[in-house]
């Protein structure tokens, strides 16, 4: 990404160490900035107000996080990623160094208790099915 012309800041994004090293990509506001990376960068941007979008790849891409900053001219905004320890697990984003998520979300608990719900129904009626067919 060359840096555009004007008044321009830094956007520094740190990533969260991890045991393997996990490839992050990252977005300001929707532009891919840099891939494969797994240590961070930092990228020149004019002043303003920029999205930033980070997540680590791997199974089409998993633990995504978004912050919004305000980049002041001749300064560096730091931007601490951490990926999650697992694809059902939400990644952090923050100003302040990140830890990484361990567990589920609300959403992911709801659509798996459905799930199991749904097969044990499925399970009973195939059962009541089999006795009526057997008899």
């Amino acid at each position: 990404m060359q840096p555009p012309p004007g008044p321009q800041g830094y956007l520094a994004v740190v990533l969260t160490p991890t045991t393997i090293p996990q490839p992050v990509r990252c977005w300001i506001n929707g532009h891919e900035v840099f891939s494969h990376e797994i240590r961070g960068a930092t990228v020149p941007v004019p002043a303003g107000r920029y999205e930033i979008t980070c997540e680590a790849q791997g199974r089409g891409g998993f633990g995504k996080a978004s912050i919004t900053a305000d980049i002041v001219p001749g300064q560096t905004v730091t931007v601490h990623y951490a990926a999650p320890h697992s694809h059902i697990s939400r990644g952090a984003i923050g100003f302040a160094p990140q830890t990484r998520h361990w567990g589920l979300d609300l959403r992911q608990i709801a659509v798996s208790l459905g799930g199991a719900v749904a097969l044990i129904c499925l399970c009973g009626g195939i059962g009541v099915l089999w006795e009526r067919l057997a008899s």
